[in-house]
């Protein structure tokens, strides 16, 4: 298990409610960045480590500032584009240059001076996959999740089970997540996500049309896409409180509640906002506090999310980490398509 004060004292200094704290030690200090690349906050950090060089020493700092300031390849956006894929950016980081530094401010504000994990991109047609694959292996990304995979069957069993595949460069240090569809690696939840990409907003991204999600679905799918990762990355949670932050006064809050029912996912919404309230101190907006957020389920799924936040990495793989998932899963997901995982394993 990761240091439960460490974890703590980590969430104040995200808070930003914390000046100095118990960190005498550059061991101390250690953890804490080591906890930080974890949970993909590490710009968070350096702030707060170039306000107290009395707790970390400058080679930590440098070792941040490295950390921090990779820069995720945009190009993919553009050669995709140009090839005719058809797709959806549904996040890009915000140290990118010019385009995604942009979309970013776009969707969290002054809130996108942050790290984000990496590039998200969504395919519109899963049958365009083979297609994607070579256009960013063509710019220098390999297999990171696929490698294991030779044959052509087992990899499109892994694809259709796992509906991402994460690609990265061992020159740039770059990440790619290439969503293949929306929704959960289950029969049952796939036909819920049918009409995902209807309505969709356009973004002029440097007379580029950027086809972007509505606020309300954006956020929806960020807590949906969340919980199915118990969110056990804190950069997950900013992400939803950034954008919470910018939109909550314009959004339609039963819109969103709609449209999270109808994907079976409320209870990840509900759990993500109760999340927020607990490591962070923040309200449930006025219009969401009269449903169900502190049912005797959600409260079980929050609690099952801050023990494996607070897990070391092998937790996961371990028998108690796939048996505990199992469960949440079946906590999570609302009506058959939760049984159904019954039979689908833990993938």
């Amino acid at each position: 298990m990761q240091d439960a004060s460490d974890l703590l004292i980590l969430i104040r200094i995200l808070r930003g409610d914390t000046t100095r704290q118990d960190l005498t030690t550059a061991r101390d200090a250690d953890r804490l960045i080591r906890l930080a690349e974890i949970h993909k906050v590490v710009y968070q950090l350096l702030l707060f480590a170039q306000q107290h060089p009395e707790i970390f020493t400058q080679e930590q700092i440098v070792l941040l500032k490295t950390t921090a300031g990779r820069r995720r390849c945009v190009r993919s956006r553009s050669c995709m584009s140009s090839k005719g894929l058809p797709r959806r950016c549904m996040k890009q980081d915000s140290f990118c240059r010019d385009q995604g530094s942009q979309l970013s401010r776009m969707l969290y504000g002054r809130e996108a001076l942050k790290e984000s994990v990496d590039l998200d991109i969504m395919l519109v047609n899963p049958g365009d996959f083979e297609r994607t694959h070579d256009v960013i292996g063509g710019l220098g990304y390999t297999w990171s999740n696929l490698n294991g995979f030779t044959s052509r069957i087992t990899q499109r069993l892994f694809i259709h089970a796992k509906r991402e595949v994460a690609y990265s460069s061992p020159a740039t240090h770059n990440n790619i997540d290439l969503h293949v569809k929306p929704g959960s690696n289950t029969y049952l939840t796939a036909r819920l996500f049918t009409n995902f990409f209807t309505g969709l907003e356009s973004f002029d991204l440097e007379g580029v049309a950027m086809p972007v999600l509505p606020p309300e679905k954006y956020l929806a799918y960020l807590c949906y896409h969340g919980s199915l990762h118990q969110f056990s990355r804190l950069a997950w949670l900013l992400d939803i409180r950034a954008f919470l932050r910018l939109e909550q006064d314009a959004l339609d809050y039963v819109k969103l509640i709609d449209i999270a029912r109808s994907w079976r996912a409320e209870r990840g919404l509900f759990t993500a906002l109760r999340l927020l309230r607990v490591y962070f101190g923040d309200e449930i907006p006025e219009k969401l506090k009269d449903y169900p957020l502190f049912t005797p389920r959600i409260n079980h799924l929050v609690k099952m999310c801050q023990r494996i936040t607070s897990a070391d990495e092998s937790y996961s793989l371990s028998l108690k980490g796939r048996t505990g998932r199992f469960f949440y899963m079946m906590m999570l997901i609302r009506g058959l398509a939760g049984r159904w995982i019954l039979f689908m394993g833990f993938l």
